[in-house]
């Protein structure tokens, strides 16, 4: 249990820095725990948030809503654990959808964001349903970089819009 393991470190008096992967639901649930975590060490996490859009977390089965993760959010930074926050871009994203990203990890005060491009990944359900839908078959761009579905934006304009995500972030 990771509030015994903190008693332990705290018992032993070891001083450590400390990195989690963690889920939003979690940190939400148990911000007693994290600020333990926080004053003993813990100074960053990397957390999957995927989407700023609730559609995308139903599509994706996260099973948290958007207040439950922003809610995350606001219990690590009050006890100044840096957030690495990991979203999926979607091949169907119009520029005011790569917009509302934009904004909101700017105003989410999300530290070391990173954009990953959806990748239906081989031997999974969503693979087999949009295969045939392809637009590349060379394995070679199976690096959550590239789309392999057709997109909404000119196809330019979207790794434009995706490289944005980057430029703005950092």
């Amino acid at each position: 249990k990771m509030d015994d393991l903190a008693d332990r470190i705290i018992q032993n008096n070891i001083k450590k820095k400390y990195h989690m992967y963690v889920r939003s639901d979690t940190v939400a649930k148990n911000p007693a725990l994290f600020e333990k975590w926080a004053s003993i060490g813990l100074d960053s996490v990397l957390i999957g948030l995927e989407s700023i859009f609730q559609n995308d977390l139903n599509l994706y089965n996260k099973s948290i809503s958007l207040k439950t993760a922003y809610e995350s959010l606001n219990i690590l930074h009050s006890n100044g654990v840096e957030v690495r926050a990991n979203f999926i871009i979607k091949p169907d994203y119009t520029k005011e959808k790569f917009d509302m990203v934009k904004r909101a990890v700017y105003e989410l005060n999300i530290d070391r964001p990173t954009f990953a491009v959806l990748t239906p990944f081989y031997g999974t359900d969503e693979y087999e349903k949009v295969r045939d839908k392809f637009i590349i078959d060379n394995l070679e761009f199976f690096d959550c970089y590239h789309t392999f579905l057709q997109t909404e934006l000119p196809l330019k304009e979207f790794y434009f819009e995706f490289a944005d995500l980057f430029r703005c972030a950092y």
